[in-house]
Order: C-alpha cells, then structure tokens, then sequence
C-alpha cells in the first residue's frame, strides 16, 4: 500500500473496514487482544505487521463492543527491531507557507514484551493576506494618519471653503509636526493610507510536538499488561491588522487648526499587530491488563485523558491617558508626529480557558459455556465506567464568566453466540455454516436515564464463496 505506519494503513484499508449495519469506527485489535485505545498501535511501521484480519460485525460484540462495528486484528511478528527517521517538508504551490516536519521512531518486539517510542514535530508558517493578494477595503486609519469629522460629517466649514468642496477626510500632511489649515487644505477628501494586508493573516503560524510511548510487558507470570503515555502540545498565532487609536482633537488645542472638534485616525505602525494566540496541551495515560482463567479470557482497560486550553485575543491599546493630555493642551501630546514608547499601554487580552478531562474502566470476561453439536456457544460479559468534566472561564472585556460541566456514565453488555450448523463438524452441513447471536446491553447517564439496546442476528455462509 505505499504506507509506513498503520495510521496510513487504516486510511488505505477504510472501503474495507466499513460496516454494513452502521457508521460505527472499526474496533482495533492487537494479537488478538484489545487495547486500550488507537494510540498504541497507531505509530506501528508496517514492516512489523505479520498478517492483518478484517473481521465480521459478530466479532466485535465477542469483545463488548457494538454490532454495528468491523473488527480489525493486527498479528504482529515475534521478534522485531527497527529505528525510523521521517523528515517531511511541504511548500505552497503560490508560496508564502512552507511546513517542514519530522518524526522519530523507536520499536522493538520480543517475546518479553514491546518497547515503542514516537517522537513528531511539525511547524507551519504564517500565510498573510498580501501573499495571496487580498485587496482589502479602504480603512481611515494609517500609520501618517487621517483627520476626519466626529459624527463622519463635515471636518471645518473653513476647510471645505479653502479645497472648493465639502471635505470630510483629510491626510495628515508629511513633513510638518504642527499642520495649518492650508496644509490640509492640500490633502483635502484625500486621505493617507496603509495596506493592511501584511498584518493580516489567512492561516496563522502554528507548531506542534506529540510523544507517544508504549511498553508492554508480562505480569505476575502470566498477566499481559501494557502501559501508554502520551502528550501533545499545539500553538498558534494569527494576526488581524494594526491596532488603530482614534483621538479627539478639542477646540482650542495648540495643534488644531480647526473650529470645531475632529477626529485624528492613526494606526500603531510602532506595534506588533493585533492578534491571536491559541496553545492546547493534551495528555493521555493507558493501561490494558490480559488474562486467563481456564478456558475464559479476561480483559481490563484504563484510560485517563485531559486537555488544557487557553486562547488570548488582542483588543488594542489604551488611548485614555494620552486623550487626557490632548484635553489638557499638553504641548507635548502632538496626536499628528510620532508616538514615543510607551505612549499607549496595550489594554487586557479577552481570555478563554477551558479544561476537560475524562477517565474509564472497561472490564471483558469471554469463553465458551458449553458445546453443541455445531460447535461451541461462547458468551461476554461487559462492565464499563466512565466521567467527563469541561470546565471553562472567560473575560472578554473585563466581563467574567465561567461554566462547569460533568457527566458520568455506566454500562453492562451481555452477548451470546449459538452455532447452528457447520460444514467443517457436519453437523446440517448442506446449510453450510449459520449461527446466531443475541445481545443485551444497558447503558446508565447522569441527568438523562437509562438506555437499552437489544440486538440479535445470524450469520450464514452456505457455500465458501458466500
């Protein structure tokens, strides 16, 4: 298939994995076993698989799962050693984004157990909306600035007398810290102007880091056990433009010309671009225990995951203090030349987090209860736990809010399989091979109820090829 893991492979097998009684995700078996969930298998490179089995929806139910899921068993070789490196580096067609990544792979099989170490980086550059073009729509705020009327109406009657029009935006003439009346009189309803396309992003910048580790290996003599770590982390970080100030010239101010109060729109080119930042930190831990006692199985399954968010939002800059200074006619407050640093204070972020963490147990007892004629009737029996919390809090715009949620869930299933004739023991041979199976299931939800879930079928192969 062209693949290197079996993540790729699920991909490439997916026509075949699909069930015909549901949309149900395939359940993945390991040797035979379950595990505790896709993370342990999903960084195998396929040179360790011996043979791969694509199993009827009947299986799953032998395994608590549900009827309308295909089964899928990887064999994989007894022995096995191998260090794999992967370095990958994409680029766009129309440039400006480029996405190099790499990964690292340590596995080995014995029949001591498995040692399996996954290390992957990715990282993404930012693609901006000059680098595709983007004609962005006219804005009065620019790094030279604009001056325009309070209420977007007329700037000065003595202004529109001087340009021969009625002018409602002016530039900010170049060149002079201290403009007259005249010099806006030759920028008159034309006004400055910045491309903000650069500061803007159409795909943010990100990174991301996952490390997975899997170790499996016999306990008490006789117990399988396996143990599955796992962190990532992704960030990033896009932006939307300057920030922008709108200031108030008053009547009277020493760098007025105008008769009435107007409107001076700059944007920050001194400023980083406003923003924002998104970091996500997901951690996983797993555990599967496989026994036996006489003729009947055993399975154990404990997982543990949580994931922490937070994402901060650039709203601009605080322009009270400096307003307070042109109010004041603070010869030093000249809204028209440059800002010296520290002028503007960036105002508080709106900030989002949230947390959700989930644990489960999962318990499988399967065997054989007797034996018919047809063959053997075999019974599981399954017992699961699980919670779910998120929590959540927010403050955009000095406003708080916070939210708290939980759910917790039990379930049991019982399945039954009955042969009824088999080619192989001739026993009704001439109806090839047919057996049914039944199944119970209950499943209990906090602040909802009980649900039940009765299935039953047959599966029938009368002649080899059917």
């Amino acid at each position: 298939y062209g693949v290197s893991s079996v993540n790729d492979l699920l991909t490439e097998l997916g026509p075949q994995l699909r069930s015909g009684r549901g949309n149900g995700p395939p359940v993945v078996l390991l040797n035979g076993r379950r595990i505790s969930g896709f993370q342990e298998v999903r960084n195998l490179p396929t040179e360790a698989i011996l043979r791969v089995e694509i199993l009827p929806e009947e299986v799953a139910l032998k395994y608590g799962y549900s009827a309308d899921q295909r089964v899928i068993n990887f064999v994989l070789r007894p022995r096995f050693r191998a260090i794999t490196t992967e370095l990958e580096g994409r680029v766009a067609t129309a440039g400006g984004r480029a996405t190099p990544s790499g990964e690292f792979d340590v596995l080995t099989l014995s029949r001591r157990g498995r040692f399996n170490l996954h290390i992957e980086y990715q990282e993404s550059s930012a693609l901006t909306e000059a680098e595709r073009g983007i004609t962005a729509q006219a804005s009065p705020f620019s790094i030279a600035g604009n001056v325009v009327g309070l209420t977007g109406g007329e700037i000065d009657p003595a202004l529109s007398a001087r340009a021969g029009a009625l002018t409602t935006i002016a530039g900010v003439p170049a060149g002079t810290l201290n403009p007259t009346l005249a010099d806006f009189a030759g920028t008159a309803n034309r006004a400055t102007a910045t491309d903000p396309t650069p500061f803007r992003t159409l795909l943010p910048a990100s990174r991301g880091f996952d490390a997975n580790l899997i170790y499996a290996t016999t306990i008490f003599k006789d117990v399988s056990a396996t143990f599955n770590g796992r962190i990532e982390t992704q960030d990033s970080r896009g932006t939307f433009g300057l920030p922008g100030v709108a200031l108030t010239l008053p009547v009277g101010n020493r760098f007025s010309p105008f008769s009435r109060a107007v409107a001076v729109d700059r944007a920050l080119g001194d400023f980083n671009p406003l923003g924002q930042s998104s970091n996500t930190v997901t951690g996983h831990f797993g555990a599967t225990f496989n026994g036996n006692v006489g003729k009947w199985q055993w399975s154990i399954l404990a997982n543990y995951d949580r994931s922490d968010n937070e994402t901060l939002t650039d709203v601009g800059v605080d322009t009270a203090a400096f307003q307070a200074r042109l109010n004041a006619n603070d010869p030093t407050a000249n809204p028209f030349g440059p800002f010296a640093p520290g002028t503007f204070e960036p105002l508080a972020a709106n900030r989002a987090r949230s947390t959700s963490s989930s644990y489960g147990i999962d318990a499988l007892l399967n065997g054989s209860l007797l034996t018919l004629p047809a063959g053997k009737v075999s019974a599981s029996f399954k017992v699961a736990g699980s919670s779910l919390t998120f929590d959540s809090n927010s403050r955009r715009a000095g406003v708080f809010q916070s939210a708290s949620l939980a759910r917790a869930s039990a379930n049991g299933q019982f399945n039954l399989d009955v042969p009824i004739a088999s080619r192989a023991r001739d026993f009704l041979g001439f109806l090839g091979s047919l057996s049914g199976n039944f199944n119970l299931a209950y499943n209990g939800l906090s602040d909802f109820g009980t649900l039940r879930t009765l299935g039953y079928g047959f599966n029938w192969a009368p002649v080899e090829a059917v």
